[in-house]
């Protein structure tokens, strides 16, 4: 899916959604914002609710993200948008898990 700015008409970004084989109810989630002038702008808070919203409606129950542990702006982000790390996950990557059901 193409993250494209109105204002400038112009593609910045792209995520990707996965089905999860061994979880029917969950999407796997990827996101990257490509274009480093739009870093910071709340782009991706935007996706992830806009998907989140989507997502509960066609009856998903989790969206879950891999993030590398030492990339902090991923990992601030999927904090700050209500996801929690898995318990027990300290592995290269690091898994984020949201509730669809809020």
């Amino acid at each position: 899916l193409g993250i494209y700015d109105l204002d400038f008409k112009i593609l910045i970004g792209s995520s990707i959604l996965r089905k999860l084989n061994d979880k029917p109810d969950s999407i796997s989630i990827g996101i990257m914002i490509g274009n480093k002038q739009f870093w910071g702008k709340k782009y991706a808070s935007e996706v992830l609710n806009l998907i989140s919203s989507q997502l509960s409606i066609a009856g998903y129950r989790f969206l879950i993200a891999g993030v590398h542990p030492n990339n902090k702006p991923s990992n601030s982000l999927f904090t700050r948008n209500g996801f929690v790390r898995n318990s027990g996950e300290m592995c290269n990557p690091q898994t984020f898990i949201r509730s669809l059901n809020q």
